[in-house]
């Protein structure tokens, strides 16, 4: 049987916990490499899709994965009789209603969803890290992790050879 651990808040096989994404991300003027477990990878990769392709709510609603919908709204659309006489805006849209990224709580700013350069040490080892890369701040999204993609062999070879599976994915959207 395998061995279980804790990675990202959730259970998962020590096989799985070793299975990595990456691509190739710019910050600034320089390309970098961002690592992700492949879940994490997928589901940002999701909620970018879904908040710049839907056209409606009701798309947005059923293209987003269904926690992070309901986490992302808890405290802002609401049913209770009380607060909608407070904030009429509190009724959830309905599901032709044209849907906007600005009605996102922070994606305009660039704060949702999760920037993963900014919890490289969740996926990658912290020795790793420290010698691939560097810890940078961004003017308005506080610190993250550069990985120089000049060394994406070398580093690719060093995951590998502490028996993690890295793919690349540039058709997902993380970064």
């Amino acid at each position: 049987m395998a061995k279980k651990t804790r990675r990202n808040g959730a259970a998962a096989t020590e096989a799985t916990a070793r299975v990595l994404y990456f691509r190739e991300a710019s910050f600034g003027h320089d390309p970098a490499l961002v690592f992700a477990s492949a879940g994490v990878a997928e589901e940002v990769d999701r909620i970018h899709r879904a908040i710049e392709e839907s056209q409606t709510w009701g798309e947005f609603r059923r293209r987003m994965p269904a926690a992070a919908y309901a986490d992302l709204y808890a405290d802002y659309f609401n049913d209770d009789p009380e607060l909608l006489e407070e904030d009429p805006d509190a009724v959830p849209p309905a599901d032709d209603e044209p849907f906007s990224s600005d009605r996102v709580p922070g994606y305009c700013d660039g704060d949702y969803p999760l920037w993963i350069a900014s919890v490289q040490e969740r996926f990658l080892p912290k020795d790793l890290l420290r010698t691939y890369g560097t810890r940078e701040d961004s003017i308005l999204n506080g610190s993250f992790w550069r990985i120089y993609s000049p060394r994406r062999d070398e580093i690719l070879g060093a995951l590998r050879a502490r028996g993690y599976e890295v793919t690349e994915r540039a058709d997902l959207k993380f970064w």
